[in-house]
């Protein structure tokens, strides 16, 4: 700053018109006050997935700046909550809405633009923009959300479940597969983790005829050794659970015609099929764009949270 006074000076001598030392700091803190808020104009911040995390660092960044927020999901909601889903299906919270936390009235309010059903296809590192459906979003700084996706224990030839098998990843699936229960009397649930077990006790507080199996030889395996999760079996059995442990089902392409699930010396009718067999991280986007992905499926960041792509991690 002191160099820069004096060569400022010396140059308005040279030129017939001097300046006072209090003017030079005034021209320069006027420069400097530009620059920053030509800066916070074009801070454009995208985040990619309007999930718990999406929108928790899009409300954080809010409070703490004046930064263009956009946050892209293919998600129908936002801003809910997804573990009460069972609680809507066992009729103990009274509709699926009630889980919305904040209406997305909330965050235009904060000036977040929020975008949902908008599928991102693309990123581009280089070029700094993220790439949907509908069109295009340039960033300064970009937070990949993603979350993860239902793990499908299944082989098919095409790539969508069959009518009748439900999963309960987001809002919009607790919505059809409520809808779906209104004329089913058998329902089959597969995974014996804490999602299945919630819905296993939901739907039979409905009247509904539930079995739940697991390939495993307990229930709650993550959770519970042996003798914990025999309690939780005894006691889902005196519901009326039907629970079937170390088997694993084939799902028939025409089930929605078939009606059954097929295990190793059975077959089992059922009206619907619920897969709670758990998650994998989403992370194509982030592969696609050349991001480093890690040996667990997840992808790699350092302490900052920042990416890598190639031999290094990424500032933005």
């Amino acid at each position: 700053m002191k160099s820069m006074g004096s060569n400022s000076g010396a140059k308005g001598t040279e030129g017939g018109s001097s300046r006072t030392e209090g003017e030079i700091q005034e021209n320069i803190s006027e420069n400097a006050s530009s620059n920053s808020r030509t800066e916070k104009e074009f801070a454009k911040v995208v985040i990619i997935g309007g999930g718990a995390c999406g929108m928790a660092t899009a409300t954080k960044i809010r409070r703490q700046s004046d930064f263009d927020i956009t946050v892209l999901s293919w998600d129908s909601h936002t801003a809910y909550s997804h573990c009460g889903i069972p609680f809507v299906l066992g009729k103990e919270i009274e509709s699926l809405k009630k889980l919305i936390v904040k209406p997305l009235a909330f965050f235009r309010e904060n000036k977040i633009n929020v975008k949902l059903n908008e599928k991102v296809t693309s990123i581009d590192l280089k070029g700094q923009v993220v790439i949907t459906g509908e069109g295009t979003y340039p960033f300064d700084r970009l937070v990949i959300a993603t979350g993860s996706l239902p793990f499908i224990p299944r082989e098919s030839r095409a790539n969508i479940l069959p009518y009748g098998i439900f999963t309960l990843r987001s809002l919009a699936d607790g919505m059809l597969f409520e809808k779906a229960l209104e004329t089913a009397r058998t329902v089959c649930i597969i995974g014996g983790g804490t999602i299945g077990i919630e819905c296993a006790l939901a739907l039979t507080k409905r009247g509904i005829r539930t079995t739940l199996i697991t390939r495993g030889d307990d229930l709650l395996t993550r959770q519970f050794d042996s003798d914990m999760s025999a309690i939780v079996r005894e006691h889902l059995e005196s519901l009326g659970v039907e629970v079937i442990t170390g088997e694993s089902v084939i799902l028939p392409e025409n089930f929605w015609k078939q009606k059954t699930l097929i295990l190793r010396d059975r077959e089992l009718p059922a009206d619907l099929v619920l897969l709670a067999t758990g998650v994998k991280p989403e992370t194509w986007l982030a592969r696609e764009a050349g991001i480093t992905i890690g040996k667990a499926g997840g992808i790699i960041v350092n302490e900052m949270l920042q990416v890598k792509a190639g031999e290094k991690f990424l500032p933005r």
